[in-house]
């Protein structure tokens, strides 16, 4: 599902419960990333990031929430690409 498409997390985790029943947690990791300088990046870039990495995330976090019936063990866990590497200081 294209994540940058107003409306899609709300179908994400309506399609998700759909197909497996009540959710009790959802990951969330950073998905979109461009390789250049900060010298490159131009406004359809950026906001395709903040879409993406920001917007989306925030109203998945909101979406399970709303579907969540406060059963114990409901999680939200949010990470971003790259941190199985080690630290990516470029």
């Amino acid at each position: 599902m294209e994540l940058s498409e107003p409306g899609s997390p709300a179908k994400l985790v309506s399609s998700a419960t759909e197909m497996h029943g009540h959710a009790d947690i959802l990951v969330i990791n950073h998905a979109y990333d461009v390789a250049e300088s900060l010298n490159e990046p131009n406004i359809e870039q950026i906001d395709m990031h903040l879409t993406i990495n920001v917007s989306a995330p925030s109203l998945l976090a909101k979406e399970f929430a709303r579907q969540h019936d406060c059963r114990q063990g409901g999680r939200i866990v949010k990470m971003t690409s790259g941190q199985h590497l080690g630290p990516m200081p470029s």
